[in-house]
């Protein structure tokens, strides 16, 4: 077919060249006034340029101009099309736009601290023995560091906790101990005073740096703070400066940086992993490159130093990422089930996009033989589609802010760095992005009509007639929509069996009627003296402890309605603190292999009967078992297993590691009691023993506090529970007063958070589902109005009609049902993450989504299957 005759061709290229900036129908409209102009003037290139580069934005906004009027009055004219689809979108956008700003927040944004690229966490790493990220060892971290190529400056440091007199108050405050190197590692400025130098970090050293928050709330931001104290534990300590509010490492939590104060003794040990560390590279030195050289020098280590250092590693990352690897696989798979809920939105609208093109062919059909260009058409229909994700997506971000309010005090316990969560303009331009993918997906089926072969025949037939190609999509658009429901739902159900597993496992325990609070008395031992003078003083500060722990206990038990009470170093489900390794008097070899890997725990008597542990075999530890009597110690259930499996172990005797050329003391197993999980409820199984507190050889670092529960008492009887506390140990506070089954609920909040996210989005995308069958087939029943009109006629029997539409329903579920359960299967490793014990290829959640979906089909595909019922022969066949 030739092509249309335009006046503009008989131009030269160059003038045409500059004339396309205008508008294709200005170009049509004045094609033959613009010829003539320019034949007959011949202008200069430069001010024909000039000329159109005025005139054309003025162009093209009149034409974006009346494109979004009419867009606008479309949408007003279908009311009900617009306010679904709207809807549909700003719910899909805006739950993807949270969790992108989650992720943003946490993941993908840098620390807010000076050149943070540039330092890296170094830790060590036990494989084996699970021991994963577990802290560096003060030797260790020395060699590690050493090579100056390497690294800049490095720094060890550790949290630690005190009792801090703010006015008249004692609160317990958390703070970091530093080395005198940490704050060259981290080069932000102190907005008052200075920081921490290397001649502060002596022992003794009073000198402490103030956080912001601190600052504000402790001293109520006076500008002339340095140089005043603050009394922790009894010490004054010494202001010399305030760091700038967005320092705040390792955590928002932080009131005080001080020296830490190490003695020659500590940075000589290499056994105890009780520091963290960082360290800034060397200019020119990439983080591959500083992993690669540190793992060669653990390797080393682990060679030189067997007994202390064997199946150790070191491990370097960027700071960036050590702080949050243990939430990135959760935080994405929750972002990559929000991508598939806009995924099933789009398809949606899409969907309802397609039966509304159908239904505007006449319209669009006329449009075009009254002499409206067909790209004029296109972009017509694009706009429509634009300024519907437009708008959704401005909704969808106040859906997003709305989400992320109320996720973030649910995640702030376990998702670091929630406070720098915001929307901001990394958020802004990724919506724009999803309204632009949005509106090509939309625009593909709006102009279905404009670039179908059907188009001209809708103005011949009168009514809207839809191709078996469109038909074919708009199927194809409900199956994918179905898998991708399948595909949500069996990651919901996979959360919901794993959280329902480790809720029913045994936890060693019974949380309910058990009340906790934390006591830490302020009592330091100088540690750089003599060991001649520090076990004395250790002796003298574990009896004073010993006997306030039981006049503590015994109060408690006094409360009415409490029938036993006890204290821990520290509770179940709370964590790796202070795991050690023990021997066998049996074989007391120096070999590591003979070695035991197991958690310590120091308790007074009564605390196993308090938590409701059972004894096994033997006893608990008792009030006979003072610090003149025999030592002895409780195993739990998992330590006899691993060490003597189905041998008696009551009279065995264990040794743990004593001060040097001393004899290492040894402990008598007086009892069995069942396995506890100390760390996590969805951690592997630890050995456990537990010593009484008179005799405990180890269990505490630098403090005497301890986990108090009480059995029988409740939140109410707080102010009594401290009073008596305070009567005892006048200059501690009492804090983290909780029950334990608000423990046992923190200890899972993170797949709890999972769930409830997994289950929204599971619920959203089945609604979505629903909706898009139901949309399927009321257009289905809509194109066989007449076929059914005749079937009617001549006397079809409803339930036929009724069950052929909903087979149709059920047909598109079962199929997008196979596709989603072939997805989850394929997507099994993706799933690894979220699972624990039970298969990512469990029966049961793989049935749950396929059968959920399934009887949404049923339900959505009531309501066409009765439309079908009420087709009028009559009036079908007349219309």
């Amino acid at each position: 077919m030739p092509r249309a005759y335009h006046p503009l061709r008989e131009l030269p290229f160059r003038y045409r060249l500059w004339l396309a900036l205008l508008p294709s129908h200005v170009r049509d409209e004045h094609g033959r006034e613009l010829r003539d102009d320019l034949t007959d003037h011949a202008p200069g290139m430069g001010a024909f340029a000039l000329d159109v580069l005025r005139a054309a934005p003025g162009a093209h906004w009149d034409v974006l101009r009346q494109d979004l009027t009419l867009a606008l009055r479309q949408l007003r004219r279908a009311p009900v099309f617009s306010i679904i689809a709207g809807l549909t979108l700003a719910v899909g956008i805006g739950g993807n736009v949270a969790f992108f700003t989650l992720i943003d927040g946490v993941l993908l944004r840098q620390l807010p601290i000076a050149r943070a690229d540039r330092i890296v966490d170094i830790t060590e790493e036990n494989i084996g023995r699970g021991m994963l990220a577990f802290g560096i060892a003060p030797a260790n971290f020395r060699d590690a560091t050493r090579d100056t190529t390497v690294f800049q400056t490095a720094a060890v440091y550790g949290s630690r906790s005190g009792t801090a007199r703010i006015g008249e108050t004692l609160e317990r405050v958390a703070y970091t101990a530093v080395s005198g190197d940490f704050f060259h590692v981290f080069v932000d400025r102190p907005m008052a005073g200075r920081v921490l130098r290397l001649e502060d970090d002596v022992t003794g050293a009073s000198s402490i740096v103030l956080s912001y928050r601190f600052w504000q709330r402790a001293f109520g931001g006076d500008p002339d703070v340095v140089g005043r104290g603050l009394v922790v534990d009894g010490i004054t300590l010494l202001v010399v400066g305030v760091m700038p509010e967005r320092f705040a490492f390792p955590n928002t939590n932080t009131a005080f940086w001080r020296p830490i104060a190490l003695t020659e003794g500590d940075w000589e040990r290499r056994g105890a992993r009780f520091v963290s560390a960082v360290a800034r590279l060397r200019s020119g030195v990439t983080i591959p490159e500083a992993a690669s050289k540190s793992a060669a020098i653990g390797r080393a280590l682990a060679t030189q130093h067997p007994r202390t250092n064997e199946g150790w590693s070191l491990l370097v990352r960027e700071l960036r990422d050590a702080r949050v690897s243990r939430v990135r696989t959760p935080l994405l798979f929750v972002w990559a089930a929000g991508a598939l809920v806009l995924l099933i939105a789009v398809a949606n609208v899409a969907s309802l996009f397609l039966t509304r093109a159908v239904a505007r062919e006449r319209e669009v059909a006329l449009r075009a033989a009254l002499g409206a260009r067909i790209g004029r058409v296109i972009r017509q229909l694009v706009t429509e589609g634009l300024v519907l994700a437009s708008l959704s997506a401005a909704c969808g971000i106040g859906i997003a802010y709305w989400v992320l309010e109320r996720i973030r005090p649910l995640a702030t316990d376990f998702v670091p760095r929630m406070h720098e969560v915001s929307i901001g303009v990394r958020t802004i331009w990724y919506a724009v992005t999803l309204v632009l993918l949005t509106t090509a997906l939309l625009s593909v089926v709006a102009t279905a009509p404009v670039r179908g072969a059907q188009l001209w025949d809708a103005l011949g037939t009168g009514r809207a007639s839809p191709s078996r190609r469109r038909r074919r999509l708009q199927r194809g658009i409900v199956v994918a929509e179905m898998a991708l429901a399948v595909f949500v739902l069996v990651a919901g159900a996979l959360v919901v069996r794993t959280l329902g597993r480790v809720l029913s496992q045994p936890m060693g325990f019974d949380a309910r009627d058990l009340l906790t609070f934390r006591v830490e008395p302020p009592w330091r031992v100088n540690l750089a003296a003599s060991l001649d003078s520090v076990m004395p003083a250790l002796a003298a500060d574990r009896r004073r402890a010993n006997e306030g722990y039981g006049s503590l206990v015994e109060q408690l038990g006094a409360i009415p309605g409490v029938s036993a009470a006890g204290a821990i170093n520290r509770l179940p489900l709370t964590g790796d603190w202070w795991t050690t390794s023990v021997r066998l008097a049996e074989r007391p070899g120096s070999d590591p292999d003979d070695r035991i890997p197991t958690y310590v725990r120091p308790v007074t008597p009564g605390y196993l009967e308090a938590m409701g542990t059972r004894v096994l075999r033997g006893r608990s530890p008792a009030a006979a078992d003072g610090a003149g009597s025999e030592r002895v110690l409780v195993i739990d259930a998992e330590f006899a297993r691993r060490v003597w499996g189905e041998a008696d172990p009551i009279g065995r005797e264990i040794l743990f590691d004593g001060p040097p050329n001393h004899p290492p003391p040894r402990a008598r197993v007086v009892g069995v009691v069942e396995a506890v999980r100390m760390s996590r409820l969805d951690a592997e199984l630890r050995p456990t023993i537990y010593v009484p507190f008179a005799q405990a050889p180890e269990g505490h670092y630098l403090d005497w506090g301890m986990d108090v529960v009480v059995r029988g008492a409740t939140l109410r009887a707080g102010e009594e529970i401290r009073r008596i506390a305070r009567g005892v140990f006048p200059d501690a506070a009492v804090f983290r007063v909780a029950s334990m089954e608000d423990v046992v609920a923190l200890s899972t909040a993170d797949r709890r958070f999972q769930l409830l996210v997994l289950g929204v989005f599971g619920s959203l995308a089945l609604v979505l589902a629903t909706i898009g069958v139901a949309g399927a087939l009321l257009l289905s029943v809509r194109e066989r109005r007449r076929e059914l009109a005749v079937r009617v006629a001549l006397g079809a029997r409803p339930d036929r009609l009724w069950w052929g539409v909903q087979r149709e329903g059920l047909v598109l579920a079962g199929g997008g049902a196979l596709i989603g359960v072939a997805g989850a299967i394929a997507a099994a490793r993706v799933f690894s993450s979220l699972v624990y014990g039970v298969s990512v290829r469990d029966p049961l959640a793989l049935a749950a989504g396929p059968a959920l979906v399934i009887l949404a089909a049923f339900v959505a595909a009531a309501i066409p299957a009765t439309r079908a019922l009420q087709v009028s022969p009559v009036s079908a066949l007349r219309d």
